[in-house]
């Protein structure tokens, strides 16, 4: 829906810059961020899972109690993303964030979330549902199946793509305005199956 969109990008464009860095060997330059509104901590910078989090975060942070909880940026945007959640998806959610990709080369390496044993596509396991609120015909995403074949597309605006986290995947940003993601983790079951076959 554009009016959704639209809603939740006229909502981002007044907060200011508050993405966090990603704390991820695959960022190269920096250039990829996020903003969680559910995550494993309340805090919105917070934007990982406790396994993939930054050392020096995790000292400077030892009072936060990791669990899937809503983040204050959630009320923000209740309205919109309730409504993606229950007409457009339909699942139990586990983290909820926005992710940007900066403009002019930024860039999220080649990488595979294999180590990750909570993704997959049977009940219990993770998919991972990416919405374009904002892009360019410049930003390209590879993906490579089993066999090593490579796939090259773009996501336009508005649409929803399952992303198989499992495989090897990398984003580029050759654009000259930064991509903005909504990124929705959920847990696997046969009407989530459905959509995606």
């Amino acid at each position: 829906d554009p009016d959704i969109v639209k809603r939740i990008m006229d909502k981002i464009d007044n907060l200011g810059d508050i993405f966090a860095n990603h704390y991820s060997n695959y960022n190269k330059g920096k250039s990829w961020s996020a903003i969680s509104l559910q995550g494993y901590s309340s805090d919105i910078t917070m934007i990982e899972k406790p396994a993939e989090m930054n050392k020096k975060w995790i000292a400077e942070h030892k009072d936060v109690e990791y669990h899937i909880q809503k983040t204050e940026m959630y009320e923000t945007f209740k309205g919109e993303i309730d409504e993606i959640l229950e007409k457009y998806i339909g699942a139990e959610t586990q983290r909820i964030r926005f992710m940007r990709l900066e403009k002019n080369q930024g860039e999220l390496v080649r990488h595979t979330d294999q180590t990750d044993p909570s993704w997959g596509t049977v009940d219990g396991k993770m998919m991972r549902f990416h919405i374009p609120l904002q892009t360019n015909d410049k930003v390209v995403f590879n993906s490579w199946n089993n066999e090593g074949k490579q796939d090259t597309f773009s996501m336009n605006r508005g649409e929803c793509w399952f992303l198989d986290t499992r495989r090897p995947h990398t984003a580029v940003n050759n654009g000259d305005d930064i991509r903005i993601h909504l990124v929705v983790d959920v847990f696997a079951n046969d009407k989530i199956r459905r959509l995606v076959t």
